[in-house]
């Protein structure tokens, strides 16, 4: 089982079972002992699907919806950003998957939001991949 933290919500965990795709939501105020393990991933809802982000035996994985991604070296991930965003997986020259979803509202906006480090992938789960996918110590050292 991998524990995932919710992107959407933070009171929200959900253990994933890798092999069957199995989904087991908690609320971290109900389950405060499950809260203490260390977090391997993020779930999100983006325009009805669920985008995963998870680490297991060492390798990350993207999961959409049904379908599991190994990220591999030679992984891309491409982000198109407008009225729609845009978030594509290749692999080789082969799309892997290319999911639209709507941008998010930022309320309030960033420049006034008094939170202190916050940025705008804590909002837009497709960003917080790309920028994952971008940076190679990054991507080495997340869910560790």
């Amino acid at each position: 089982m991998v524990l995932l933290q919710s992107s959407d919500k933070f009171d929200d965990l959900a253990e994933l079972e890798p092999i069957t795709g199995r989904l087991t939501w908690y609320s971290r105020r109900q389950t405060p002992a499950l809260a203490s393990h260390p977090v391997r991933g993020h779930i999100a809802q983006l325009d009805g699907h669920v985008l995963i982000l998870y680490r297991e035996a060492d390798v990350l994985h993207l999961r959409l919806d049904d379908t599991d991604f190994e990220l591999t070296d030679d992984t891309r991930i491409e982000l198109s950003r407008g009225d729609v965003n845009v978030l594509t997986a290749v692999r080789g020259g082969t799309v892997l998957f290319s999911l639209k979803y709507q941008p998010p509202v930022i309320e309030p906006p960033l420049e006034i939001d008094p939170t202190p480090f916050v940025e705008e992938e804590h909002f837009d789960f497709g960003l917080f991949v790309y920028n994952i996918m971008r940076d190679v110590d990054r991507r080495s050292r997340i869910y560790r």
